[in-house]
């Protein structure tokens, strides 16, 4: 699938922790305590259009079928924030981030604390699309690219057999985006070819068995990097999947499955909904006829059963379900509360638009778990609903959250192509006089991002930070503890949790790769510091 393994296992060498205690101070600011906040975005619809004016009182929230007191309400409407009632929704934003020092780096997709407008990010499938549907769809988001409004920020990634890359990062400039359009090419997947010509047709379907699985579980992981990627990124993130797809189930219903790939989805769709990531499937063979095995729907909202309820029901019933991999982008569109996007016209920009357009209105319900349901390492995955009280309005949110999700491993963030951006890092280097050969580094991690529990008078929290250089076969991590008096939070998060490591290139060059990871909530930052050309 594109994605080199690491064969060699992680060896760490240097493991220690330093306590590191703030100073005294008067002010009392925002943070991130044990408390966790969900928040819940929905789009709201009626008549075809933005349902307008829904207030706080309009809405109940359930969790796991239990109504939620909503402690936070806002809105958010076109390119500016609506009002908010209620507290403020969770830790503070914080000023306006500094500028870098000089030679420094960081893993910042915002370059402001401040709220901004939502985002809107290109994934354009490679792996998933034949190289005739990619010369006909690249062509159509390279007009949407071309067509760039005023204050739209959006992002272009591609998904090849060479792995996850970012083309352009999120952005609202107009010509940067242009240069990302023009830089798309259609690519050949680079996975075994589809011949089966002369197989028997055991080993056939054996064959395309395989090929699915790889499908399904690197596009999981590519799902799961790019939440870890966007999500610190603020606002509503519409991830936009230019996709051929692959099969939900092998064979395809109303047969009993061979495969079943609803778990690697689900998996994928939890990851984005954490990030605040709603997926719509844009299908690249745009307008689709009887002949090609889709029936034309008039309908681009079409759905289809998306849930895995509604899937087994309709499983049972032996009814036909959506073909080829339609109902894989159903799915994942259902569960994040994004959308299906297919045969509205030939004109793939269009749906791209509509798409983007759908985000354009969003109410966000925030509400704070009783604390039973945090207690301990549970990893309780809970079911959300929202209802509208205001006839003839229909909803879209994410599905579910869990309690606490499984954190990625070490191995996992060193490899990923884009940074993790849970935690916010700065990263310095220079040479160390008093090691020729080996660079100072002084990583300085956001502590705003840490989650820091209150004992007695103190609040206390622990963050992993590990070094490797790419293509090493060792990675060294420092454990730096946190402990801050009641009247230093503020001058504590001010300064951030600065570690301080001299490391041996040992005449190498490349780059070095530094991941921070908090011990409390798995919560991960990563960043890649250029030592050099190789």
């Amino acid at each position: 699938m594109g994605r080199r393994a690491i064969s060699c296992a992680l060896v760490f060498i240097a493991q220690y922790a330093p306590a590191q205690t703030a100073p005294s101070d008067e002010a009392a600011p925002t943070f991130s305590a044990a408390t966790r906040l969900v928040e819940v975005d929905v789009v709201a619809r009626s008549n075809g259009a933005h349902a307008t004016g829904l207030t706080k009182e309009d809405f109940t929230l359930l969790d796991n079928g239990k109504p939620q007191k909503i402690s936070v309400f806002s809105v958010k409407a076109g390119r500016t924030s609506g009002p908010a009632s209620g507290p403020a929704s969770g830790p503070a934003a914080g000023p306006s981030a500094a500028p870098l020092p000089a030679g420094a780096v960081s893993n910042r997709l915002e370059h402001t604390g401040e709220s901004s407008s939502n985002a809107t990010v290109l994934l354009i499938d490679q792996v998933n699309t034949p190289v005739a549907a990619q010369a006909y769809a690249i062509p159509r988001v390279v007009k949407f690219l071309q067509m760039h409004r005023p204050g739209d920020r959006i992002g272009v990634y591609t998904f090849s057999g060479d792995g996850l890359r970012a083309v352009k990062e999120i952005t609202d400039d107009a010509e940067l985006l242009s240069r990302a359009a023009r830089s798309l090419k259609a690519r050949d997947r680079r996975q075994r070819s589809h011949d089966t010509t002369g197989m028997t047709a055991h080993a056939a379907a054996d064959y395309e068995a395989l090929e699915t699985t790889e499908s399904a579980v690197g596009f999981r992981d590519v799902l799961k990097e790019v939440a870890r990627h966007l999500a610190k990124v603020p606002g509503r993130k519409s991830l936009i999947w230019v996709t051929n797809s692959f099969p939900l189930f092998i064979p395809p219903p109303p047969a009993p499955p061979i495969l079943d790939f609803r778990k690697e989805m689900e998996d994928a769709a939890r990851a984005l909904n954490d990030a605040n990531v709603a997926l719509y499937a844009v299908d690249a063979r745009g307008l689709q006829g009887a002949l090609d095995g889709l029936t034309p729907i008039q309908n681009a909202e079409f759905k289809g059963p998306q849930t895995p309820a509604q899937l087994r029901q309709q499983m049972h019933r032996g009814e036909p379900i959506s073909p080829d991999g339609l109902l894989t982008e159903q799915f994942l569109a259902d569960l994040t509360g994004g959308l299906a996007l297919y045969n509205k016209s030939n004109a793939i920009q269009e749906s791209i638009q509509a798409a983007q357009d759908d985000g354009e209105l969003t109410y966000t319900l925030g509400f704070y778990p009783a604390p039973e349901a945090q207690d301990g390492a549970s990893r309780n995955l809970h079911d959300l609903k929202v209802e509208v009280r205001k006839p003839g309005v229909s909803v879209r949110y994410r599905k579910n959250y869990f309690e606490r999700a499984s954190p990625p491993s070490l191995e996992t963030l060193l490899k990923d192509p884009l940074n993790a951006t849970q935690l916010e890092l700065v990263a310095e280097t220079m040479p160390d006089p008093a090691q020729p050969g080996s660079r100072q580094v002084r990583v300085t991690v956001d502590l705003r991002d840490v989650q820091l529990e209150r004992r007695n008078d103190t609040w206390v929290g622990a963050v992993d930070v590990s070094f490797m250089i790419e293509g090493s076969r060792t990675a060294g991590t420092i454990t730096t503890k946190v402990t801050i008096p009641d009247k230093g939070v503020a001058a504590a998060l001010e300064k951030g949790i600065v570690v301080n490591h001299s490391v041996d290139v040992g005449g190498q060059t490349g780059v070095l790769r530094i991941v921070a990871q908090d011990r409390a909530t798995g919560a991960a930052g990563s960043i890649r510091v250029p030592l050099g050309k190789r």
